[in-house]
């Protein structure tokens, strides 16, 4: 793989840097469907099968080539560049970079505390330009899952384990008596899940209490 020495859309022609064409569209094409809505891995693939590669050698694009370009000023022009796209069309694509990343914050806030490693049982990190979940200890990397989707199979999972409480089972030797506030609590629970939109942060919270009291007996 040859090594770039220039970003990608330019070249030098007769001692001054030059758009090149194809390349040139390429650019407009990824801040085009950015704002259109298509996700970073969605644009990588599409650039993979064009025939306009970003490295000599090789047709394989990824979402950080893709990052790469959305995240450079230089598309709209300065004194050294010339412009590929508006500086309006940067913006917006950075405005929406920005959102995303908060997104994602906000939707993975209520339970990254939690998250273990299956490996190791190490607290898992979430790497957001990856879109992974990742151990320190052991070095395990998950498979890239949108944060959007790793909060609604959360949502899904803890459904799903108020609908079948039996595989939660308390320590051997207590006893397994519902007290007056395990159905208080089996009752949040019932009245999180029947909402229209569930709240993801609440039915953790209540999950958290829930696996508490089974592991404790009720107590």
């Amino acid at each position: 793989m040859r090594k770039r020495y220039l970003p990608f859309g330019y070249q030098i022609e007769q001692g001054k840097i030059a758009i090149v064409s194809k390349e040139s569209n390429a650019v407009r094409f990824i801040f085009e469907e950015y704002l259109a809505g298509k996700s970073l891995k969605g644009i990588a693939d599409i650039m993979s099968a064009k025939d306009i590669p970003y490295h000599e050698g090789t047709q394989k694009w990824n979402q950080n080539m893709v990052g790469r370009i959305l995240a450079s000023k230089i598309y709209y022009g300065n004194v050294k560049y010339p412009p590929i796209i508006s500086e309006t069309q940067y913006n917006l694509a950075e405005k929406r970079r920005c959102e995303k990343h908060q997104a994602y914050s906000t939707i993975l806030q209520p339970f990254r505390q939690d998250m273990q490693c299956g490996c190791c049982d190490e607290r898992l990190y979430w790497h957001p330009k990856t879109n992974q979940w990742f151990c320190r200890r052991c070095g395990m990397w998950a498979k890239p899952l949108q944060a959007e989707e790793t909060s609604a199979a959360i949502a899904e999972k803890l459904c799903w384990l108020w609908q079948n409480p039996e595989i939660i089972h308390t320590p051997e030797g207590q006893a397994n008596v519902q007290s007056v506030e395990g159905a208080l609590l089996d009752r949040e629970i019932w009245q999180a899940l029947t909402n229209t939109e569930p709240d993801v942060d609440a039915l953790v919270a209540i999950a958290r209490s829930f696996l508490h009291r089974a592991h404790t007996g009720g107590r």
